[in-house]
């Protein structure tokens, strides 16, 4: 088996990656002959790990077919110093490998008291925020401008490292310690990636909060609210997106959240539609309490659909009916509103409460799992 060693100066320029890089935490990436661990060999992993201001990058190499055991134990025994590991689709792919591949050889699994971060997953749960075009591991260091030598796909290694196995070469050699150590010595560079996740989950301040008029393509007057947000990490890269009718555009240090208003006439639609009279001459209801004491001919029973009130107002769009009371053009629509007044706009626990909402459909769950 073969080992490469190598240390590097590290100074990350992002408190992120500083809370998160400890030296507790382990990167890791594997190379294998295919998706099967009972039908094919792991023939390197690489490691990466911080030692105060030095990245250290060990490698360990199966030289031929029979080397597979002595990598994995080279790598078990680095495993035994770490709390934390961070791969880049490691839930999906290295993590069952390397467990069924110790049990062939009836070893415990050695990541179970291990926190496990997976890098690619935290990106997926950004895809309606990122719009990414893939989300492997290169195209994610193409859009935090990570650079990459290597020009070799994992599937390309797979027959050369075959042909090593029959005639080594130092080209080959290269080739397949290249694409891996590069892949393992990018993968601290990937944890910005978590200030996206952290601002969607409430990582933010709320600075300012503006409304506008505008001139639609109609020439109609519209109106529109803006939430300016501080971000407590800044972004690596500026991004911009929208969901339903939320817009969010999203740059270094600042986030801001654009709300088109509707102002107009809605329906307030009361779920409890059996308990209401409908006056068609006046288009609404009233209680059976009440009206009882009108006409028959003025009164039928109220359905779903038409069991509602009517207010003119300036509303606010939500996804879900966070504030209430909540008013709707139809019972089924998926957008609803809610009144735009003072009250709202003097209650930062109000509007705290309604940009969590809103930056929450833009965000899944980062994983953060015990394996």
């Amino acid at each position: 088996m073969k080992r490469w060693h190598d240390e590097l100066p590290f100074a990350p320029n992002d408190t992120l990656t500083e809370q998160i890089f400890q030296e507790d935490t382990l990167f890791f990436d594997i190379e294998t002959t295919g998706f099967s661990a009972a039908h094919t060999q792991l023939y390197l992993i690489g490691c990466a790990a911080r030692k105060s201001d030095r990245l250290i990058v060990d490698q360990f190499f199966a030289e031929s077919a029979g080397e597979e055991p002595y990598v994995l134990s080279a790598f078990l025994s680095e495993l035994q110093k770490y709390k934390t590991v961070i791969t880049f689709n490691g839930q999906t792919f290295d993590l069952p490998y390397l467990r069924a591949k110790y049990k062939m050889y009836h070893i415990s699994n050695p990541f179970r008291a291990l926190c496990s971060m997976d890098l690619c997953q935290t990106a997926k749960q950004l895809k309606s925020l990122l719009s990414l075009d893939r989300y492997n591991l290169k195209s994610l260091e193409q859009f935090l401008g990570i650079c990459r030598d290597d020009l070799c796909s994992g599937g390309e290694l797979i027959n050369i490292y075959k042909e090593f196995l029959s005639h080594p070469t130092e080209e080959s050699l290269f080739l397949l310690k290249q694409h891996n150590y590069e892949a393992v010595l990018n993968l601290p560079f990937l944890l910005p990636i978590f200030s996206y996740t952290k601002i969607l989950g409430g990582s933010y301040s709320i600075h300012n909060v503006e409304g506008h008029e505008y001139k639609n393509a109609e020439g109609n007057t519209c109106k529109e609210l803006f939430f300016s947000l501080k971000n407590e990490y800044p972004v690596p890269k500026r991004v911009s997106a929208n969901n339903g009718p939320f817009f969010l555009f999203m740059k270094e240090n600042h986030t801001t959240i654009r709300i088109p208003l509707y102002e107009g006439e809605l329906k307030y639609f009361f779920e409890d539609y059996k308990n209401y009279y409908y006056l068609p001459e006046e288009d609404t209801v009233i209680h059976k309490s009440v009206g009882s004491f009108l006409d028959r001919s003025q009164r039928v029973q109220a359905i779903a659909s038409n069991c509602y009130i009517k207010r003119f107002g300036l509303f606010i769009p939500q996804k879900s009916e966070l504030i209430k009371p909540h008013f709707s053009s139809s019972r089924k629509d998926k957008i609803t509103y809610f009144e735009l007044t003072d009250s709202f706009t003097d209650s930062n626990d109000l509007m705290r409460s309604y940009i969590d909402h809103i930056l929450a459909s833009f965000n899944g769950t980062a994983q953060t799992s015990a394996t």
